[in-house]
């Protein structure tokens, strides 16, 4: 009878027996027991089977638990004991008449395949039918719930839309019910206004056109721009008898009058304010730099309001610094309010206290810190009137005012004033407003 050689060891893992061809020596295999990857030991075990054989021959029983662990051993275990424990269950395995590889037996093979047959049957009771039954069966199944899944897609997309047409009905309804009702519009008594009394010096310049005062407007500024001499413009000043000293003081050989070059056109298109008897406009000089003008109606002219021109105060800027003065001096200076303005600093220090603006000359060629208690009426008043300034200033709030401003008992500088009273928004001082 022909005979078929077969190299025969055990796995390390699982130690089960393995039968592989004898070109197999020294490759690597999968158990097909426990699927550890092992490899073929090259002096393992060779025996002969006929070919029409495919299990070990039970006379080679005693030979299975003695030399087929081969003579490479020291590969695999450690001294004489193998590292997956003791051989003698390949012994019991060989033989199927033990009592513990009996279907109904209470051994641990058996209770663990039972376990694993009784799980299939909970996931997937079909397991064990034919293929092709288990496939019609899988196909039925899946088809079912793809069809009532479909039903109650459609049951519920049937009933959302009723009740969105339900809900359109019932608010047409409601629109329809509005529109029948009547309409109650508002009956209004028009008022006007009483028209305002008539002034000493005739009708307010607000109920008057450009027409009427342009001309004498006009007359004045130019005059007063192109006069050669400080006698020229003092018939042009209002309050002219308090205010020559003071002029002729202010003007020098330092400081001498110079007529003024405007590009104002002083037309009916001029920009200006009216505010009571005055006339607040922008004079546009030959350079391009721009000067306030404040003029106070007197009759049928004007009169120029110099101390808000020349931003005029009790104390010159240079002065109020050197003097420092203890009692309040009123100024005419431009506030300006930002966060680059804080400085809390010798008397006012307490920034929960005070609150710091910047005051300065219209030029801005003197810069000084002034403080006004928080809460205070002062402070009330100058954040009434601050204003924001368009760009590239963002975030700078600016007023112009006539304020009386103080230097502590305590400073140590001349750079930090308080202001102790709002005078006036505006250059323009009107004591009897």
């Amino acid at each position: 009878m022909e005979k078929i050689e077969w190299l025969v060891f055990t796995c390390r893992a699982c130690r089960r027996v393995i039968k592989l061809p004898p070109a197999m020596a020294g490759g690597s295999v999968v158990c097909p027991f426990c699927r550890t990857k092992v490899t073929v030991p090259k002096d393992a075990v060779v025996i002969e089977e006929p070919a029409t054989h495919n299990t070990i021959p039970q006379s080679r029983e005693q030979e299975t638990s003695t030399n087929f662990r081969g003579r490479g051993r020291e590969e695999w275990e450690v001294g004489n004991r193998p590292i997956g424990g003791d051989l003698s269950f390949k012994d019991r395995l060989a033989s199927t008449t033990q009592p513990v590889l009996q279907p109904d037996a209470p051994g641990s093979e058996m209770r663990r395949a039972n376990f694993k047959r009784r799980k299939l049957q909970e996931v997937q009771g079909d397991f064990d039918e034919p293929d092709e039954s288990r496939r019609r069966r899988r196909h039925r199944r899946s088809h079912n719930k793809g069809t009532e899944f479909a039903h109650t897609f459609v049951r519920g997309l049937v009933i959302a839309v009723i009740l969105m047409a339900g809900v359109a009905a019932w608010m047409g309804w409601k629109l329809y019910q509005q529109k029948q009702k009547p309409v109650q519009l508002p009956t209004y008594t028009q008022v006007k206004p009483p028209a305002p009394a008539d002034g000493p010096d005739g009708p307010p310049l607000e109920t008057r056109s450009m027409a009427d005062y342009g001309p004498a407007l006009k007359d004045t500024i130019q005059r007063f721009t192109s006069a050669k001499s400080v006698d020229d413009i003092l018939p042009l000043i209002r309050d002219r008898e308090r205010l020559e000293p003071k002029i002729r003081a202010f003007y020098s050989a330092t400081n001498p009058w110079r007529p003024l070059e405007i590009r104002n056109k002083l037309d009916k298109d001029e920009t200006f304010a009216v505010d009571g008897n005055f006339i607040v406009l922008t004079l546009t000089l030959a350079n391009f730099d721009t000067a306030p003008i404040s003029l106070e109606r007197k009759g049928e002219s004007f009169l120029v309001d110099w101390e808000s021109f020349t931003g005029y105060g009790e104390l010159s800027w240079s002065e109020l610094k050197e003097k420092r003065p203890r009692e309040p001096v009123l100024m005419r200076a431009v506030i300006d309010r930002s966060i680059s303005t804080d400085y809390y600093n010798g008397p006012f220090s307490d920034a929960e206290a005070w609150r710091c603006y910047q005051i300065h000359d219209l030029g801005s060629q003197h810069l000084l810190s002034a403080y006004a208690a928080k809460g205070s009426p002062v402070d009330v008043k100058i954040r009434q009137h601050l204003k924001p300034m368009p760009a590239p200033a963002n975030g700078l709030d600016r007023t112009m005012t006539v304020i009386r401003v103080r230097y502590p008992e305590e400073s140590k500088g001349p750079h930090q004033v308080e202001i102790t009273e709002f005078l006036e928004d505006g250059w323009v001082f009107r004591p009897d407003k």
